[in-house]
């Protein structure tokens, strides 16, 4: 056994005053440490929920155009539906209907009571406003359309037809 006497460890003085503590390196690493805590702050407060819209769109109408809620910058903008492939329909745009001969594309799915048009094969319904037709121009503001559609196989008021409507905004 060591008679040897140990010292104890030794602290650190301390600072006879405030300004002893007070250093340059202590002032950074504080400031440094607010600035990361207020980003967090403000990143976990600011941020925005990413859920997807959930759209009430039937299954019928596979999409529309403009798409619901979307701002649009021209007042000639086309408005399209495009329908599942065993329906065929018609516009309303504002609650005015589209006459079928100012709607773009194609006749398809013609039946002897409704004679709808659209682009062949994507069975798509397009109106867009100009000069000789039912709606010349979109006004700025809050607009609504409206596709109208049935089977194929039934007429339009039939049992089987259904609506939807959207709005979107012209600036």
């Amino acid at each position: 056994m060591s008679t040897a006497a140990t010292t104890p460890k030794s602290r650190p003085a301390r600072p006879a005053s405030w300004r002893d503590a007070f250093t340059m390196r202590r002032l950074v690493i504080s400031l440094v440490l607010a600035a990361a805590v207020f980003i967090l702050i403000v990143g976990f407060t600011s941020s925005v929920d990413q859920k997807p819209k959930v759209s009430l769109r039937p299954k019928e109408v596979l999409s529309v155009q403009p798409g619901e809620g979307d701002p649009v910058t021209l007042r000639q903008t086309p408005i399209s539906a495009q329908l599942d492939t065993a329906f065929t329909g018609r516009l309303r745009v504002d609650g005015r209907d589209i006459p079928i001969d100012q709607i773009d594309g194609p006749v398809v799915g013609v039946n002897a009571s409704a004679p709808a048009k659209g682009t062949a094969g994507l069975n798509v319904f397009t109106f867009a406003p100009a000069a000789g037709k039912e709606i010349t121009r979109l006004a700025p503001g809050r607009h609504s359309a409206t596709v109208i559609f049935w089977p194929i196989s039934l007429q339009e008021g039939a049992v089987g037809t259904g609506s939807y409507i959207w709005y979107f905004n012209v600036s």
